[in-house]
């Protein structure tokens, strides 16, 4: 039914577009028609407004590492519980990293119950307090979980990559290796 839908609405609609080249291809493809192409930005005034009016706070933590956005199952945020107890047991790491997720979702009901120590779950939150806490952050980082042939996921840009980079954050990402997500890292330096 989901595919029926889709086609539908590629059908029906005047104007196809899409927020990165890679989706843009595959719609095309799907659709048979052109789609346009209007990539996603950053407000970068935002963020500078908000650095400038936002006092750093030194933390106990060397480095901070931040995951913002959906916790479903796709997104394979266990990943970053496995990484937060690893870091915390390992004796060779002599940094304090603490890893904090913004954001809320399906994926989190089970991890819940057995948060490591230097991991904390913020939940959701407003857009103005997500960006304070990444412009103070070190570290972006997300992941996707392997992606079927043919999946739009693979060739999407989501609002977290471009809140890293408004935050100017590098990168650690778990992105599909053929993916437009790994390719703009690489080609960006992130």
């Amino acid at each position: 039914i989901a595919l029926w839908i889709e086609k539908t609405a590629y059908r029906r609609a005047h104007t196809l577009i899409g927020l990165s080249k890679g989706i843009c291809r595959k719609i095309s493809l799907r659709s048979g028609k052109h789609v346009v192409f209007i990539p996603n930005a950053v407000d970068e005034e935002f963020f500078e407004l908000k650095r400038s009016n936002h006092k750093v706070k030194k933390s106990e933590h060397d480095v901070e590492v931040i995951y913002v956005g959906s916790c479903g199952y796709n997104n394979a945020i266990e990943i970053l519980f496995k990484v937060a107890e690893k870091v915390s047991s390992d004796d060779t790491i002599n940094t304090k990293v603490r890893f904090v997720i913004v954001g809320d979702g399906p994926a989190l009901t089970k991890l819940k119950q057995d948060v490591p120590a230097n991991l904390e779950l913020k939940g959701k939150l407003s857009k103005r307090r997500t960006i304070q806490i990444l412009i103070n952050s070190d570290i972006g980082i997300f992941s996707q979980r392997k992606i079927n042939k043919g999946d739009l996921k693979k060739d999407s840009l989501g609002n977290k990559f471009f809140d890293f980079i408004g935050a100017s954050l590098p990168i650690v990402s778990g992105a599909v290796k053929d993916g437009e997500m790994a390719q703009e890292i690489l080609s960006s330096s992130c």
